[in-house]
This record gives C-alpha cells, structure tokens and sequence, in this order.
C-alpha cells in the first residue's frame, strides 16, 4: 500500500478519516480496545488497531502528553516509514518494539495476562495485548485521536 503518512491524500488519510469516524465516542473506542484484550486479532480490528495508535500518536505529540524523543514516539515513527512489513512477523515485530516502549507496570500487566511468544505464528493475543496497552497509555479511550 501506498500510505504517504502525514499527506492529505493518499491510503493513509483515506483510512484516518473512517477510523476517525468509526471511532468518534469514548464507547466505540473502548469497545476496541475490549476487543484487543479478549485477543481479537482480525484483520479489521488489527488495521483499525494500528491507525488508531498512529492517530493517538500524532495526538499524544502534538499536545505533548509524548515527546518527539521517546520510545514510544520512535515505534510511531518506524510505523510511518512503513519500517514494520504488514504481514504476521510486521504485526509481531511492530509489537515487540511497543512492548519494549511501554512502562514496565504496562509490560507487567501483559505479561501477567500473555507472555512474550517465541515466533510470530503464535502472537496473535500477545500483540493484541500490546496495543490494547499501549492505547490505554495514551488515554486513547476518553480523549481519542
């Protein structure tokens, strides 16, 4: 796909705007992250996942809940210049760098629901357990995108 992050056109912007509408209430978006922690990990829920951490992102930076300089920002970063492939191992890679860039009561609270699997064949709830993370740490359930 041809996302050209940041642009207003192209794929990326197309898809915000509906992941934006589709997720404009507190209850639809607490509704996504119910459905990452029970391990959804469908195609649909994984790609409104993402875009939706991509937007809480931009968010979290442009008021300055994040800085520009930390990990959690660079996972951001890495995901706009498509440095995570969007296949299983993309999926598990991408997770494995936010897992490292959450706070370690974060990476407690995953571990004690889910270790960290092995190969990307088998990741699927770990994953989901990772974003549903890492959107509550950008308070992405009452303050959105």
């Amino acid at each position: 796909r041809e996302w050209n992050w940041g642009s207003v056109v192209g794929e990326a912007h197309e898809q915000a705007a509906l992941v934006r509408r589709a997720l404009a209430r507190p209850q639809e978006r607490i509704a996504l992250v119910e459905r990452l922690n029970i391990g959804d990990v469908s195609e649909t829920i994984w790609d409104t996942a993402v875009l939706a951490f991509a937007l809480a992102c931009q968010r979290a930076l442009r008021e300055r809940q994040i800085s520009k300089n930390s990990d959690i920002a660079r996972v951001y970063e890495g995901l706009t210049r498509g440095a995570y492939s969007e296949n299983m191992l993309g999926r598990f890679d991408m997770a494995r760098s936010l897992y490292a860039a959450l706070p370690s009561d974060h990476q407690r609270a995953i571990d004690g629901r889910t270790l960290m699997p092995s190969d990307a064949s088998v990741s699927g709830n770990w994953c989901a357990a990772v974003f549903a993370s890492a959107l509550s740490m950008l308070d992405f359930s009452q303050t959105g995108m």
